[in-house]
C-alpha cells in the first residue's frame, strides 16, 4: 500500500501463512491485510485471520529480517507524497506466530509488526489475539514481540492489548528478545492492557552473546 491508495474499514479473514520451500533472504513483510505500507493511512480495519510464518519441516536458516503483524507486517514512510504510513482504530483478533529460524531479528507483533520511522502513529488499535513465537522459531538476532507492535519507533496512543504475548521457544535459540503488552519501544500514551493500567516493559537477556 502506497500513500496514495491507503486502507479503510476492510476485514480479512481465513488465514495468511508463507511456508518457504527452502532459505530464502531480504525483508518478509507479512501482515492479514497489508504486508510492507509505505506511506498508506490504514484506518478502521480487521483481521480475524491466522498470520504465520511458517517453519518448512527443515532445518533453512533464513537470512532476514521478518516483520510479522496481524494487520499490517511493516510500516514506514514513502510513496510519491512521502507521507507517513500511520494506523489508527484497527483491530486484530487472530493469532499472529512464527515457527521458523533466522539470522537477523524478529518483529512480531499483534496490529502491527514493525514501525520504522520516529514520526509515525498508531493509534485507537486494539489486539486480542495470540501473539506466539513457537518452538521452532529461533534466531541469533533479537526477538522483538508485542502485543500491538513488536517493534516502535514512532508513537503509540490509545491502543489496548488483550493477550499476553508469548515466547514458546527455547532459551537456547534465542539471543535476546524484547516483550511488551504494547511495544518493544516506547512511547506509548493512554494505552491499556486488560486490568493493568500501565505498560509493561521487560526486556530479559536469555543467553550470552
Amino acid at each position: 500500500v502506497d500513500d496514495i491508495a491507503g486502507l479503510q474499514n476492510c476485514t480479512a479473514n481465513g488465514s495468511v501463512t508463507f511456508t518457504p520451500s527452502g532459505e530464502v533472504s531480504g525483508n518478509a513483510c507479512i501482515g492479514g491485510l497489508v504486508g510492507n505500507n509505505k506511506g498508506g493511512a490504514i484506518t478502521g480495519c480487521t483481521n480475524n485471520a491466522t498470520v504465520s510464518f511458517a517453519n518448512n519441516g527443515s532445518s533453512s536458516v533464513h537470512a532476514m529480517q521478518p516483520s510479522i503483524g496481524g494487520v499490517v507486517g511493516r510500516t514506514q514512510k514513502g510513496g510519491d507524497l512521502n507521507t507517513q504510513g500511520d494506523i489508527s482504530n484497527c483491530t486484530n483478533a487472530g493469532e499472529v506466530k512464527c515457527g521458523a529460524k533466522f539470522s537477523q531479528g524478529i518483529y512480531l507483533g499483534g496490529v502491527l509488526g514493525y514501525q520504522v520511522e520516529k514520526a509515525e502513529s498508531i493509534s485507537g488499535c486494539t489486539n486480542s489475539g495470540l501473539v506466539k513465537a513457537e518452538a521452532s522459531c529461533s534466531t541469533t538476532g533479537p526477538l522483538h514481540i508485542g502485543g500491538v507492535i513488536g517493534m516502535g519507533k514512532g508513537s503509540i496512543e490509545s491502543c489496548t492489548n488483550l493477550a499476553t504475548p508469548t515466547i514458546g521457544t527455547s532459551s537456547t535459540l534465542i539471543k535476546t528478545h524484547q516483550k511488551s503488552e504494547f511495544s518493544s519501544v516506547f512511547p506509548a500514551t493512554d494505552c491499556g492492557f486488560f486490568a493493568v493500567i500501565f505498560a509493561l516493559f521487560l526486556t530479559t537477556i536469555l543467553s550470552s552473546p
